[in-house]
């Protein structure tokens, strides 16, 4: 089924670009993860339409040894251009397509990134903050494994939470 876009109004050209990976391992497997892999120099960038999308996904691909990764950029609520770059599994040979069913799912994860690091900008905390620093009132139920975990490692999935943990507060 084709993408639908619902169209924009406004004088505004608007236009957003999703990225979905596939295969992702996410992560949280207890802080045995490595740091996360530095960013290599981006390739110039380009405009819209200008057919350069899957160069701009091979690099992003690549650069974090993701299996997969697609995107689409969209216009005035049409598509403009998509592509999908990579592997469906690292182990695999069969390359991915725009025409493949992707997961779009936590989502949160990256939005929650995305506030954290502007209030870190904004100077209102900072990648060293703990929960503890932010809500003291509740330094008696924060499970003492997670009393010193940063910011940085809870966003970066060394904090050693482990994946789908039946956590529970205790108090």
């Amino acid at each position: 089924m084709p993408f639908q876009f619902a169209p924009r109004r406004g004088p505004l050209a608007i236009f957003g670009v999703a990225l979905l990976c596939m295969g992702c391992g996410g992560g949280g497997d207890g802080g045995s993860n490595p740091d996360p892999l530095p960013i290599p120099q981006a390739p110039a960038a380009g405009t819209i339409g200008d057919s350069r999308l899957p160069e701009l996904l091979e690099w992003a691909r690549a650069s974090q040894n993701l299996p997969a990764m697609a995107g689409i950029l969209v216009r005035n609520g049409q598509a403009v251009e998509r592509a999908a770059v990579g592997l469906r599994s690292k182990n695999a040979g069969i390359a991915v397509t725009t025409g493949d069913q992707w997961h779009i799912g936590s989502m949160t994860k990256s939005m929650t990134a995305t506030l954290a690091a502007l209030m870190v900008e904004d100077g209102s905390i900072n990648w060293d903050t703990r929960p503890i620093d932010v809500w003291p009132e509740f330094s008696s139920v924060i499970h003492p494994g997670f009393r010193e975990v940063t910011l940085k490692q809870l966003l970066s999935h060394t904090s050693g939470m482990k994946r789908d943990d039946d956590f529970f507060w205790r108090g």
